[in-house]
């Protein structure tokens, strides 16, 4: 988050050469730097991510089900509601192995730290009210679905700063 005058600013363009090569190179740290002759500061803050939910448990989510389902560090979980939260409870198939993560409704995912969209793009109109449901103040959202717009379009809903 970039601070300026005491407001907030996300850096996601324009940001100054080397700056993210920097960033993933430490875990916590603060930097300054001029831009347009202005002083920002960046801050960088490590989160402990525990509560993980995934919209959307087709190909692409099943594989993030399947790479996060042996985390003991974390509480996984499936969102969806009616029918669909029936089929899950039941398991999910992956690779013939069938794995048993928590089925969520939006409601009990409020305020999860992590929630990872991996809807079909053509779905996520219908589902932005159950994300919008989902996201707490410190909720990380991120999506994993073609369109290159997906994430402006959840922006849009829930804030850029998620």
């Amino acid at each position: 988050m970039l601070r300026k005058d005491s407001q907030s600013y996300v850096c996601l363009k324009n940001r100054p050469p080397g700056l993210w090569s920097q960033v993933e190179k430490s875990k916590n740290f603060c930097m300054e730097f001029l831009s347009d002759n202005d002083k920002y500061t960046w801050e960088v803050k490590t989160i402990k991510i525990k509560t993980v939910a995934v919209l959307g448990a087709g190909a692409v989510g099943s594989y993030v089900i399947w790479g996060l389902s042996r985390r003991k560090d974390i509480r996984l979980g499936v969102l969806a509601e009616g029918k669909r939260a029936e089929k899950l409870k039941k398991g999910c198939t992956i690779n013939d192995e069938v794995y048993h993560p928590e089925v969520w409704t939006p409601q009990e995912a409020k305020g999860i730290d992590l929630l990872i969209v991996s809807l079909k793009y053509g779905a996520l109109p219908g589902a932005m009210d159950s994300i919008r449901q989902v996201t707490g103040e410190n909720t990380t959202v991120m999506s994993l679905m073609n369109g290159v717009d997906s994430e402006e379009i959840i922006a849009e809903k829930v804030g850029a700063e998620h």
